[in-house]
Order: structure tokens, then C-alpha cells, then sequence
């Protein structure tokens, strides 16, 4: 070296451990990465979606039971199928029914008062029968032997009696509403019979729209009273084949339910039901209560319906009440006198 410049100082380095402590701090951390690397590493958490997002796998269905309910499905897809082809079937056979035109008459029946000489000066009694084809007396052929001229001459007992008869042939609930009561709210009775539903059960109308009609009618001919009748047994129709008759029956009793909580809620309405059948023991009587196309009454059957209205009317009857003694009501339809089965007499000539 040359004398102008000085000897480095001994002993490490500015910046740099000394070697014996970088010879310590490289073998610990050789030893740490062995460990790490012997150690097992630690398995991954998995995320799992939230609850409302998980995927709900269905167990595993063996293979034989696989097929089993490929079968049973393709069973029943294929039964439907059949039930509504016959059901279509049966409507197209039972549309093709024949055909009965309405009985041709006045549709104001008047009965004067039997006997007294002021009969004449007494004002009659107004009663508006609205409703289907069953008001017209299709399946009859007098005008004697409809329900309407019935239930007249039993109120005539009391007085003259004026009976307007606005009911036509296929009218369904809907219809009475649209049409037939604004005739009658114009004519102002003083007592009404309605017998309507039968056409909405062959129909399928809804029941909400059902329910809604009638509610309607039964308020706005309130505060007449009023005597609402039921639908008919449907599974005695035997223009109908199973299993629509069936149907229809069961449809029938759902409505009646309907019409008897609708009538039990208004003060002015009564119900009468018509679910009347035949028992083995009167199975006789009951010959020829349908007419010849095996749908609409006979004059048998609406004498025998007549027997059910006739007591309710004459208990809303609005005249006198308390004075006319209600006749004695028989067991329903089942066993009716002998005479109410035959057709009752004309009005008197002249009136």
C-alpha cells in the first residue's frame, strides 16, 4: 500500500451481519422450511352457498323403481286421457238429445177467487216465476200441467192471483240476471218463485261467477219475498251416461250447498230443495216422471215439484197468512196423495 492511504478498518462490513450470526439466522430458517414442508397442509375451506341458494339433491331412485314410476305416470297420463275422451263423448251424445219446444200459452195465468161476490174487485196477487226451461213447462203439453198453473190455483184458495211466467228455455243464471229481472223489477210481484242452476251445471259455469249472479237477483227482487228452488236430482236424468251423470250429480249437490247458504243468510228467501228420488217401495209412482227425452220433468214430475213449492209459497204469501190453514204437508215427494199426481183443472173461462 502506499503511505497516502489508509489500512481498512478490521471487522465487518457497514450494512452486513456479522458471518458467524448469518451462518445462525440461515440454518433456522433452512430448518423452519423443512418443517413447513413435512408438515400435512391444512385442506381448503370450502364456501358453500347460502341457504336459500343450496341445491337440494334428491336421493338417488334405484333403477327398477325408476322404471315402475315411468309406468305408473304413463298410466295415469293415459287414463285422463281416456276419462276425457269419454266424458266428450258423452256430452256430444247427450246434446244430441231430442228436442221438446216450450208448451205454447199465455205466459199470464190468471185465477180468479173461488166463489164471492167481491172476488172480482180484489186485487191479485202478483207471482213472477223466472228461471230455465222448467218454468215454461217443457216436457208437458198443457199448460195445466206445469208447476206454475199448480202452485196458482193452491194461491188462488186466498184470492185472485196473477201469475207471470218469465222464465225461457236454456237460461242459466247469468242470464236470469242480464234479462229476466229487470222484467220482473219493472212488473213489481209480490211474490216470486225462481228455478234456475240445472243449465249451469251442465254448462260448468264457475262458481265464483255463479255465486256473484245470485247474490245479485236474490237483492234485487228483495224485498218480495222469495222462494228459490234447488237443482234437481241430475243422476235421475238418464239421457246422461256414466260417469257424466255422476259428475253432473255431484256438481248438482256442490250448488245446492251454495243456493241454501245464499238463501239462509237473506230474511226474504226461502229454499226448497229438489233432490227428490224414488226408494224401492215407491219406485211405481215414480213411472213416467221424466218426459220422452230423458231430461226435462214430465207432468208427473212437476206435479211432484209443485208439491214442494206450494207450502213454501203459501207461507210467504204476503195476504193473510194467518187466516188459511197451510195443507198438510205429506214425507216429502216419496209418498204424494193420489190426486196431486193428476193435472190440475183449467182456469176458469173468462178470466
Amino acid at each position: 500500500m502506499s503511505a497516502g492511504h489508509a489500512a481498512p478498518p478490521a471487522g465487518p462490513r457497514p450494512g452486513r451481519l456479522p458471518a458467524s450470526l448469518e451462518a445462525i439466522l440461515r440454518g433456522g430458517v433452512a430448518r423452519v422450511r423443512e418443517r413447513q414442508h413435512d408438515r400435512p397442509a391444512a385442506p381448503r375451506r370450502e364456501r358453500r352457498p347460502p341457504a336459500s341458494r343450496a341445491r337440494v339433491r334428491p336421493p338417488a331412485v334405484p333403477p327398477r323403481s325408476r322404471r315402475w314410476l315411468r309406468r305408473a305416470a304413463g298410466a295415469g297420463a293415459g287414463t285422463v286421457g281416456l276419462l276425457g275422451a269419454v266424458l266428450g263423448a258423452e256430452v256430444i251424445v247427450a246434446r244430441r238429445r231430442p228436442y221438446i219446444p216450450e208448451t205454447a200459452y199465455d205466459r199470464v195465468l190468471r185465477f180468479p177467487e173461488p166463489g164471492g161476490p167481491g172476488a172480482a174487485a180484489t186485487r191479485p196477487l202478483r207471482l213472477a216465476v223466472l228461471g230455465d226451461s222448467t218454468t215454461t213447462g217443457v216436457g208437458t203439453e198443457q199448460v195445466e200441467q206445469t208447476y206454475a198453473a199448480i202452485v196458482g190455483l193452491q194461491l188462488a184458495g186466498r184470492g185472485p192471483v196473477e201469475v207471470h211466467v218469465i222464465g225461457r228455455a236454456s237460461a242459466q243464471i247469468a242470464d236470469v240476471l242480464a234479462e229476466q229481472v229487470p222484467l220482473a223489477e219493472t212488473l213489481r210481484p209480490d211474490l216470486v218463485l225462481l228455478v234456475a242452476g240445472a243449465n249451469d251445471v251442465t254448462h260448468v259455469t264457475p262458481f265464483r261467477q255463479l255465486r256473484r249472479c245470485m247474490e245479485e237477483i236474490l237483492d234485487r227482487l228483495a224485498p218480495a219475498p222469495l222462494v228459490l228452488g234447488g237443482i234437481p236430482a241430475i243422476d235421475l236424468a238418464t239421457v246422461l251416461l256414466h260417469p257424466l251423470r255422476d259428475l253432473g250429480a255431484w256438481r248438482g249437490r256442490q250448488l245446492n250447498r251454495l243456493l241454501r247458504r245464499l238463501a239462509h243468510d237473506r230474511e226474504h228467501v226461502s229454499f226448497v230443495s229438489l233432490e227428490i228420488r224414488p226408494t224401492p217401495e215407491t219406485a211405481e209412482q215414480w213411472r213416467g216422471y221424466l218426459a220422452h227425452d230423458r231430461f226435462h220433468p214430465s207432468a208427473v214430475g212437476y206435479a211432484r215439484w209443485a208439491l214442494e213449492f206450494a207450502p213454501a209459497l203459501l207461507a210467504a204469501d204476503p195476504r193473510r197468512p194467518d187466516q188459511t190453514p197451510l195443507p198438510e204437508r205429506t214425507v216429502s215427494l216419496v209418498e204424494p196423495p193420489a190426486d196431486a199426481l193428476r193435472p190440475a183443472a183449467p182456469p176458469a173461462a173468462g178470466a
